[in-house]
């Protein structure tokens, strides 16, 4: 058998430790045909490339070059979606498509597969916070606090934020 189609354990830094995926024992990368992934699957790395392409997509729509960096966060998903196949097979399809005639992908579609992906992991178990100063920091610890910091386009936070709500139920309601 050919070494590239060998499974071999990886770490990622990123994801969620072994007790919060599907599998008993080590992660493995699970190999395909002519390529083997570079990580194991992530449903947070998921869904994080999808968001991620979701807005370069809703950017190229309104004519910014946003395209290949879109293509590139949706295989990135599809790359980290291995462990669920049928979450792999779509956001397969949906990158195929968009690249050979720009087809949108279905990101109702995507989103209920990543819920069903999210259903077959055990929840690992989460001290919430008990104080208010607890919550502060757990919140100041998070990616949320400080996400828009170095935006230069941004100005006000709190108007950018209610506009883009404005903008993202207007896209939602014209079907797209």
């Amino acid at each position: 058998m050919d070494d590239t189609l060998v499974p071999r354990q990886k770490k990622c830094g990123d994801c969620p430790p072994a007790s919060r995926t599907r599998q008993a024992g080590p992660l493995l990368v699970v190999p395909r045909r002519s390529y083997t992934p570079t990580r194991p699957s992530c449903i947070e790395c998921v869904e994080k490339h999808l968001g991620a392409a979701y807005v370069l997509l809703s950017e190229v729509r309104e004519g910014y070059a946003c395209r290949l960096r879109a293509i590139g966060h949706l295989f990135e998903a599809e790359d980290e979606a291995q462990e669920w196949p049928d979450l792999h097979a779509a956001i397969r399809e949906a990158r195929k498509a968009y690249q050979a005639d720009g087809t949108m992908p279905d990101w109702a579609a995507l989103a209920g597969l990543v819920t069903e992906a999210h259903v077959l992991m055990p929840e690992a178990p989460v001290a919430k916070p008990r104080t208010g100063r607890k919550l502060l920091q757990a919140l100041r610890a998070s990616w949320l606090v400080g996400m828009w910091r170095d935006r230069q386009d941004i100005g006000d936070s709190s108007e950018f934020a209610r506009k883009l709500r404005e903008w993202a139920q207007k896209w939602n309601r014209e079907g797209q």
